[in-house]
């Protein structure tokens, strides 16, 4: 029905690491040029790498196998519920 294919992995990792360079880069800029908002900014930029490493741990979950407690798959129960 859906399949996975291995670029949503690929892509969850590439916007983590994205968002960890923009946020060190943010943070470094705006404590090298004293801006509050810059830093302010960077340290925000932040939270975007708690969201990927969220989707990532979700994509992993998704995609586990079925077991007594799902036994369509944890994917199949996902979809049944929203």
């Amino acid at each position: 029905m859906f399949k996975r294919t291995p670029d949503e992995r690929s892509l969850l990792h590439f916007s983590l690491w994205m968002g960890v360079l923009f946020t060190v880069l943010g943070i470094v800029w705006g404590v090298a040029i004293q801006s509050g908002v810059i830093l302010f900014d960077g340290i925000y930029s932040g939270f975007s790498i708690i969201l990927s490493i969220l989707s990532i741990i979700a994509l992993h979950l998704v995609n586990q196998p079925d077991d007594h407690t799902f036994q369509f798959g944890t994917i199949s129960s996902c979809r049944a519920g929203i």
